[in-house]
């Protein structure tokens, strides 16, 4: 029984000992957090961004450049001609296995 008390003494002085004695602060839950929101921006409202970006390297430039020339490619006959030469090669390959 001794021997038990001694024990149980023990591991309460430890146990109180780990704690270190720092004060642990709890905010409400329904307390706004500091900081940004998810919708506001550093200034603390809601702000838009209306400017036009311009491409920021010559890479996207370029990038930007190929899908226009693309987009006009293929509102042309000739991207209708290319889909329809697939097709055919499609339906020749299939005929042919």
């Amino acid at each position: 029984m001794k021997i038990r008390n001694v024990l149980l003494g023990s591991l309460l002085a430890v146990t109180f000992a780990g704690c270190g004695g720092t004060y642990y602060e709890r905010t409400p839950v329904d307390a706004i957090p500091e900081g940004p929101g998810m919708f506001t921006g550093p200034e603390g409202a809601i702000t838009l961004n209306t400017e036009r970006k311009s491409p920021s390297s010559p890479e996207e430039a370029n990038e930007f450049r190929d899908f226009k020339e693309f987009q006009r490619w293929k509102a042309s006959p000739d991207y209708a001609e290319f889909q329809e030469w697939r097709r055919w090669k499609t339906e020749q390959e299939s005929k042919a296995k």
